[in-house]
């Protein structure tokens, strides 16, 4: 969801947060990320070797908080092809490839949260792409 509020919405999230809770009946997991934070990301994405490729699938994983543990880079599944190539700040950049029998891709979030030891949501490069450009009109 896109959210629209003052700079400074620390108070706003909290407010979200525990109506949210009230809702689920559980404490959520919110990833939080400005349009400042998102045009970083954008920015500094670590993807140019990649992006032509059509085979291959790029997403942001973002995370609940910093991983307290960094696990040695390029992480890699091979049951599910993917690939952690860099941890920075409260994102994990992914590259995910075709398996070997099929046409599916292998899904980000379960090894993610499994290597950096934090919840994390994962979004498509193209996806991220389109909300940062969106908030700059």
């Amino acid at each position: 969801m896109l959210f629209e509020g003052p700079a400074r919405s620390s108070a706003l999230f909290g407010k979200i947060r525990v109506r949210l809770e009230r809702l689920l009946g559980a404490e959520p997991v919110i990833m939080f990320r400005s349009a400042a934070e998102l045009r970083a990301i954008v920015t500094g994405a670590p993807f140019k070797r990649y992006a032509a490729n059509r085979a291959i699938k790029i997403y942001v994983a973002f995370l609940a908080k910093r991983p307290a543990k960094r696990p040695r880079l390029p992480a890699r599944s091979s049951k599910d092809r993917l690939e952690i190539i860099v941890v920075r700040g409260r994102e994990a950049f992914v590259v995910s490839r075709r398996k070997p029998r099929g046409l599916f891709y292998g899904i980000p979030n379960p090894f993610i949260e499994a290597v950096l030891g934090v919840p994390a949501t994962c979004r498509n490069w193209s996806t991220v792409t389109k909300v940062a450009a969106l908030l700059e009109e």
